[in-house]
């Protein structure tokens, strides 16, 4: 059962893991994870094989402690996460993890403490982790999971040994899509994926690679003035997950920017080059750079925000003004 925790492109590196923790355990694991690859089901298939009662590589996923763990009820297993989207993780939080390390083992074994996404921890928060660091007690595993380990405090860094999880490669990406049933819009949700594939299915499922054309051709129309920037954000609006549309707007100015310095090897959309190449000589390189600090700057209020309406024309309003004839406000 742990097997299908495990993405096709982890199984080498879990083996390597485990057997490197079995030679010398380690008290503390920070795994770093690109976002889209499977970090999260990968650090919880170590989780379960810590705490499983076989002696298998894998968990077996049949043992008490595996159901109870599948279950989301492990007495020694802790999961340490944001109470919202965004929110960091707090020093109350935190101290949960001392009062569950005080605790013996219910189960005579292994106690686990998973942190995710462990750069979420505030100042106060990671300075009451440090005691536990420094001594966790018998038996005890820390799993840090972190996109950005560099946002932690040094000093919990150095107390963790540090791996890097692999990224899916992209024979694997394409691969593992057409098993999911991408068919011939997988490489399409690739590129908009940023090469990650747990990404780029959630794309499919939600028909964003189809989408894209309309979006695209709402760029076209906006950049052109053939199409009114009111109507086109009530459009945008209307497709709901308006974060992966300020995702795809934002590679294509990066795309663009690429073109204008004639560098087209590394595109988002390949498949684009010859609209990039048609749009990109009427729009002067500092209006792209406008518009990419302000859907930066935009892409938290994007998110449920009341005037999500109002935010959606500044930006196709803003599209309109890329070429010459106007100009960002």
């Amino acid at each position: 059962m742990t097997q299908a925790l495990l993405w096709p492109w982890q199984t080498l590196f879990y083996e390597r893991l485990r057997q490197a923790h079995a030679q010398r355990p380690a008290h503390a694991l920070l795994l770093q994870a690109a976002a889209g690859h499977g970090g999260e089901q990968f650090v919880r298939a170590l989780a379960m094989h810590q705490l499983c009662q076989g002696d298998a590589a894998l968990a077996c996923g049949q043992c008490r402690s595996c159901q109870l763990f599948l279950a989301g009820t492990h007495p020694d297993f802790l999961s340490l996460l944001p109470e919202e989207t965004d929110a960091p993780i707090k020093v109350d939080a935190v101290r949960q993890v001392v009062g569950f390390l005080q605790q013996r083992a219910q189960f005579g074994g292994w106690r686990v403490v998973l942190i995710e996404p462990a750069e979420r921890m505030n100042v106060q928060a990671a300075n009451a982790l440090l005691k536990t660091l420094e001594e966790p007690g018998e038996r005890v595993l820390l799993l840090l999971l972190s996109e950005r380990p560099s946002e932690l405090l040094a000093t919990v860094r150095s107390r963790c040994q540090v791996w890097v999880l692999p990224r899916a490669s992209g024979a694997q990406a394409q691969d593992w899509l057409q098993t999911q049933g991408g068919g011939e819009w997988a490489g399409v949700a690739l590129q908009m994926a940023r090469a990650a594939p747990l990404r780029a299915q959630a794309l499919l499922a939600a028909d964003w690679p189809r989408r894209r054309s309309a979006l695209w051709a709402d760029v076209q129309a906006l950049h052109s003035g053939r199409r009114d920037a009111i109507a086109v954000a009530a459009t945008w609006k209307s497709w709901g997950d308006t974060l992966i549309l300020a995702d795809i707007l934002a590679q294509w100015v990066e795309d663009l920017l690429c073109c204008r310095l004639g560098r087209t090897e590394d595109l988002h959309h390949p498949d684009l080059v010859s609209d990039y190449d048609s749009m990109v000589t009427s729009i002067q390189t500092e209006r792209l750079h406008a518009f990419w600090q302000r859907l930066i700057a935009l892409r938290r209020d994007l998110a449920g925000h009341l005037q999500l309406q109002l935010l959606l024309e500044t930006l196709a309003l803003d599209i309109a003004r890329w070429s010459r004839r106007g100009g960002l406000r």
